[in-house]
């Protein structure tokens, strides 16, 4: 049978600030029992919120999907960068997500990626609920992840729990390249320079592919 396979990654942006607020999904803030001034107090939860933007991207309650890239095991690209658009609309982003991992699924192929287990997938199911959107089932067995669901990131650790590589840093270790930016600018670069966030989607699934071939989850 043909080694059917989906390379997927995605990216993400914070929701602005004034919306999570709105929302009421800002963590809370205590100031220090020994600050009582309330200069000093305001100051203090500028610094949280600042703390809390900082991790935002990474946490479904405060950011949505603005990307997904995917390479079918023909090579060919597909690419959802659409939150430049005027209607984005995440839920048909998520839809679309699915739908490719579900078609994959069902053809016994494997779906791959980096942190898959660890970010993405957790991720996306979790702004799925949020939206009410189907997720795919068959990506879930019982409590682990099916096995045609393949974490690179996973794979690698081998079963040593504390043995994390970054994509950039096994990439570089195998010699198939590097990353060619940092995940958390994605959202800004996507918003300055549509072409070369793209570039950097198009990059890191490349990277991911060449690392899944070396490890021999695909076909060269």
């Amino acid at each position: 049978m043909k080694n059917t396979y989906l390379v997927f990654d995605i990216e993400t942006r914070p929701l602005p600030l004034e919306t999570i607020k709105a929302k009421g999904l800002m963590p809370s803030f205590k100031p220090p029992a020994n600050i009582k001034d309330p200069e000093k107090i305001k100051a203090r939860e500028a610094e949280h919120e600042a703390d809390v933007m900082e991790k935002a991207a990474l946490d479904p309650l405060l950011s949505t999907v603005c990307a997904v890239g995917v390479i079918y095991g023909d090579g060919e690209m597909f690419e959802f960068a659409v939150d430049k658009q005027k209607d984005f609309d995440e839920s048909a982003l998520l839809g679309t997500i699915w739908n490719h991992i579900r078609h994959c699924l069902n053809d016994q192929g494997r779906i791959v990626g980096f942190n898959t287990h660890g970010f993405d997938l957790p991720y996306l199911i979790n702004r799925s609920w949020i939206l009410d959107v189907p997720i795919c089932e068959s990506v879930v067995k019982g409590k682990w992840w099916s096995e045609f669901s393949i974490d690179l990131a996973d794979k690698w650790r081998v079963g040593r729990k504390d043995s994390y590589v970054s994509l950039d840093r096994l990439a570089r270790a195998m010699n198939v390249g590097q990353k060619s930016g940092s995940g958390k600018d994605f959202a800004t670069l996507l918003d300055t320079d549509f072409g070369k966030a793209i570039d950097y989607l198009r990059n890191d699934l490349t990277l991911t592919l060449k690392i899944a071939q070396r490890m021999g989850v695909v076909d060269l």
